[in-house]
């Protein structure tokens, strides 16, 4: 082995013993500084945080009413509509007290929306292809005050792609609230028939 062999095997084991050193366990960790940061009035310093209360904890209690068509539906002759309303009468399920969401089933629609001040807004948008070769789209609404004796359900449709698509077609109608029902848990109400 010559004289420059001999000088890289050993830079070769220096430098090796000098990594093993590196990754040697003994001895304290590195030191580095680290800041307390307040982040929106938390100070991360002060120790762990308290979890967020969950919203509406107090009272889950949702009531649920029937609603049916008082009478006919209000549209053209030659109007076929989109619509469960007319078929069966439908389970409103909405907060026991105040504001909150509320969603109406009726045959195979839900419709969702709030109740604010003692009056709901239920919307449901659906889409279908129809005879006439056009995509459709249909926009219902339920709205009124709920403590009152009739809401109303209106409906529109407009074609949303195709040619010489049929006319489109409006409708109303009054909807009639029976009594609410006891409260019941949140959890209980999917279980529950309509």
């Amino acid at each position: 082995m010559d004289l420059r062999a001999a000088l890289l095997v050993g830079l070769g084991l220096g430098a090796g013993a000098l990594a093993l050193a590196a990754c040697s366990t003994v001895g304290a960790p590195p030191t580095v500084p680290v800041e307390s940061v307040n982040v929106a009035g938390i100070d991360a310093s002060a120790g762990p945080i308290a979890p967020l209360p969950k919203a509406a904890a107090e009272d889950r209690s949702r009531c649920d009413m029937r609603l049916a068509l008082t009478g006919r539906i209000r549209t053209g002759a030659s109007c076929q509509l989109d619509e469960q309303v007319s078929k069966s009468a439908g389970r409103l399920r909405y907060p026991c007290n105040g504001d909150g969401p509320v969603d109406l089933d009726v045959g195979s629609h839900r419709f969702t929306g709030s109740l604010v001040g003692g009056r709901v807004q239920l919307e449901l948008t659906t889409e279908l292809d129809w005879d006439d070769g056009c995509h459709w789209e249909t926009h219902q609404t339920v709205t009124g005050a709920l403590r009152g004796s009739t809401l109303r359900w209106t409906y529109s449709e407009k074609p949303v792609r195709g040619q010489n698509c049929f006319a489109s077609c409006t409708a109303t109608a009054d909807m009639k609230p029976s009594a609410a029902s006891a409260s019941v848990p949140d959890d209980d109400l999917d279980d529950a028939d309509p």
